[in-house]
């Protein structure tokens, strides 16, 4: 005789079913089971504590098998990297476009990078004027009101025909410098230097944050 417990077929929990309904159907049908045993198998209801966990625990990890793993992404805040050579200061708005073009390869990377306008609004409400900006506690202290986790900070260095490019990633939350990248070139103007920092960008971020 075939003793069948009206349990369904499919015993694996739906995804998008809440973990505790489809327990409470599983002990219910195990409760069945122990109430309606036929006298043969009424001595193998002693096992009933057992059977009840081994039901729990694989409804457990058969829910942790379903549900999806979220992989938390770390927010970068790059800032213009600026311009140390001695002497007269370069060109306006060289810093912002060697920015913009940091953004990109942590874009690449797949990273999340906290927006200009955020950070520049951050600094209005703070109303930091740019002596306190010189300093990089402040600007860590701004990458912590705008949710950025690490920072890109950078200066590039002009001497004769040859420029150096500096850039560090470092961790808002303990000021440590996670990573540094160096790359020197030929001084050819501004696509030159656009390159340059491209490349330091890269070792910055080989494959992620």
């Amino acid at each position: 005789m075939r003793w069948n417990s009206g349990t369904p077929p499919s015993a694996a929990p739906p995804r998008r079913a809440g973990l505790r309904s489809w327990l409470a159907v599983r002990l219910t049908c195990t409760a069945a089971l122990y109430l309606t045993a036929p006298p043969l198998l009424r001595p193998l209801r002693r096992t009933l504590p057992l059977l009840v966990l081994v039901t729990v625990v694989a409804g457990v990890l058969s829910g942790c098998a379903g549900a999806p793993v979220t992989v938390s992404v770390p927010a970068v805040a790059v800032w213009d990297p600026e311009d140390v050579s001695p002497g007269i200061a370069g060109e306006q708005g060289i810093g912002e476009v060697l920015a913009l073009r940091i953004v990109e390869t942590v874009r690449a990377r797949g990273l999340t990078v906290v927006e200009r306008q955020k950070l520049l609004l951050a600094v209005e409400e703070l109303r930091l004027g740019s002596s306190a900006l010189a300093d990089e506690s402040t600007r860590l202290r701004l990458g912590r009101l705008t949710g950025a986790r690490q920072m890109v900070f950078g200066g590039y260095l002009t001497v004769g025909n040859r420029v150096r490019m500096d850039l560090r990633l470092v961790d808002v939350e303990t000021g440590k410098v996670l990573r540094t990248a160096s790359r020197t070139g030929p001084a050819a103007g501004i696509e030159a230097l656009l390159d340059l920092c491209g490349k330091a960008a890269e070792d910055l971020f080989p494959g992620g944050g």
